[in-house]
């Protein structure tokens, strides 16, 4: 869906506000622009090491597969679906000069509403 010009004034508004005219911290120019494609983040949940830190070196291969059973006593007792990682949306804020590309999260940025997807997506 094609941004209006209300949404995209908004959009440059509530940037010019946090920006305040920062220059770029790569090339030192203050010239930005943003996209109007949100990018979106998608966090992944990995198991945490009860113990230390890093990776075990060498890899250790996988443990066995479990003896095969039955497919109704798999459905039986299989663990839930973990529900999904969360997702940040985020808006791309370029340098002009250099291609620095900064994201925004749009539900700090108060824009979310812009995009009616993203919005109902914040109260699940």
């Amino acid at each position: 869906m094609a941004l209006t010009p209300e949404q995209s004034a908004r959009i440059s508004e509530v940037l010019g506000q946090k920006l305040q005219g920062r220059p770029c911290p790569v090339c030192g120019v203050s010239a930005w622009g943003w996209g109007a494609d949100l990018v979106i983040l998608q966090a992944a949940r990995y198991p945490s090491r009860p113990h230390g830190f890093g990776v075990t070196w060498p890899p250790q291969p996988p443990p066995p597969a479990p003896p095969p059973t039955s497919l109704l006593y798999s459905l039986a007792t299989a663990a839930p679906e973990p529900p999904p990682p969360p997702q940040y949306p985020t808006l791309p804020l370029m340098c002009n000069n250099c291609g620095n590309t900064v994201l925004l999260n749009v539900y700090t940025l108060g824009i979310d509403d812009i995009w009616p997807t993203i919005a109902l997506s914040k109260m699940t």
